[in-house]
């Protein structure tokens, strides 16, 4: 997913990564997540984030939803991408 259209987004990289995430917690596969990943592509964008201090949620909630947003806005087939994924099925 990208949306070269948009420089003020992570050209799709907060949105695969909470894709990947998703993923993981829906899959039943897991007993334990590690949101490792998520937590560093979402600190490489805000470095407050990439810090173990506690953080405001509604604010992290606002930065996410913008960020998803951003990269999922005016993406070609993003529609047929949601079809095929695992969650609607």
């Amino acid at each position: 997913l990208q949306n070269e259209k948009n420089v003020l987004s992570s050209k799709g990289i907060i949105a695969n990564e909470y894709m990947n995430l998703l993923y993981l917690l829906c899959s039943g596969k897991y007993s334990v997540i590690n949101p490792t990943p998520f937590k560093q592509v979402i600190g490489h964008m805000r470095y407050t984030y990439l810090q173990n201090q506690q953080q405001d949620a509604h604010e992290f909630l606002l930065f996410l939803l913008d960020y998803l947003y951003k990269d999922l806005n005016q993406v070609k087939y993003f529609n047929l991408l949601i079809k095929n994924n695992f969650l609607l099925r």
